[in-house]
């Protein structure tokens, strides 16, 4: 076919485009090292998630009479707990690397009025110390809680109540950081972003030709403009599923598990056909390469503001939502699925349009 000739010399077009060699490699690096991106972003956002790549077990030596807070150490799981009187023999412990970190608790004599305190000594300088500290976070919040509900009882009727009311209140599971930043974030804008780059590369390939002046040769050869507009939003969609498809690999060489990939897939190649079509409708309009991306950037704020309105009908949501596993709604999936081939039939005016003004 006279199509598959001109998608060839397409591709021959985009394999010499450094914009579209670069993007690829930014991708392929984040991809790439996605795990170690994750670890970097969210040790200085959150650096509890941490313990997920961390020590196996930590020795921590305990200074403590208070059998909660030592249970509650217990299953945490992530403690060798060496016990000890003496602060002065835990801390040569502590010099001599038999444990990673003293945990001194003084709770008092007066279970209804003394304060508990608890000293955490910790590396100076030392990865394992936002590592313990992490560790430690949910055991020693739980404690706190406890606290709170045993002391209670010794208050006054009215006070008793409100707190009681701000306990329960209080009392939510704890939101992990790295799995909103892994899949509402990195997963979302690395699968589409293919699909953004698409649409840019299909405004350079159509000004190439108008700035060259070979349009009109393609245009008066046995090929038509449609077949030309055909060819290059071939070749302009072919690189974005296998993109994609190689992003999703490399994540799950990482260690990151995707849900339902060939609906990711086809929703990907959906909304790329969506961008490139309405690119093409832009370059048709304008011509001018400059025009045509700035239009096309404004398309995408616009459509990414759609997206935070109505986050039902959001690609990014649609994403996480999928390579999570979790519930979505057809709607929309079959909204993007079906939107191509409406904007098709109005690429298809456009270009009797743009051929009789010659």
């Amino acid at each position: 076919m006279k199509e598959l000739i001109l998608v060839k010399k397409e591709f021959r077009s985009l394999i010499k485009e450094k914009t579209l060699i670069l993007t690829v490699l930014i991708q392929l690096l984040i991809a790439s090292f996605s795990a170690f991106l994750v670890v970097g972003i969210m040790s200085y956002v959150s650096p509890e998630t941490l313990s997920t790549y961390g020590l196996e077990k930590v020795n921590l030596a305990v200074i403590s009479e208070d059998r909660g807070l030592v249970n509650l150490l217990q299953q945490e799981g992530k403690f060798n707990l060496k016990f000890y009187r003496d602060f002065s023999r835990a801390l040569n412990s502590f010099y001599k690397h038999e444990v990673d970190g003293i945990l001194v608790v003084s709770t008092g004599k007066d279970p209804r009025s003394d304060p508990v305190k608890i000293d955490l000594y910790l590396p100076r300088n030392d990865i394992r110390a936002t590592l313990i500290a992490s560790y430690l976070k949910e055991p020693l919040e739980r404690y706190e809680e406890n606290l709170r509900r045993e002391r209670l009882s010794y208050l006054p009727a009215d006070i008793r109540k409100v707190l009681e009311y701000e306990l329960n209140i209080g009392k939510t599971g704890v939101k992990s950081s790295y799995f909103e930043f892994v899949y509402g974030i990195l997963i979302p804008l690395l699968i589409l972003a293919p699909a953004f780059i698409a649409g840019g590369l299909i405004i350079d390939l159509f000004t190439e030709e108008m700035e060259k002046k070979t349009l009109d040769i393609l245009i008066s050869s046995p090929l038509s403009l449609l077949q030309v507009i055909n060819a290059k939003i071939i070749a302009c969609l072919a690189i974005v599923p296998v993109q994609s498809f190689l992003w999703i690999r490399l994540l799950e060489f990482n260690g990151i598990t995707i849900e339902r990939e060939p609906l990711i897939l086809l929703l990907t190649i959906s909304i790329a056909l969506i961008l490139i079509i309405s690119a093409s409708l832009l370059v048709l309009g304008y011509r001018k390469r400059g025009t045509a991306h700035f239009l096309y950037s404004l398309l995408l704020m616009n459509l990414f503001l759609a997206g935070v309105q109505f986050s039902t009908f959001s690609p990014l949501n649609l994403v996480a939502s999928l390579s999570m596993g979790g519930s979505y709604e057809i709607t929309p999936v079959l909204l993007f699925v079906l939107m191509p081939l409406l904007l098709y039939q109005v690429l298809i005016k456009r270009v009797s349009k743009f051929k009789s003004c010659g």
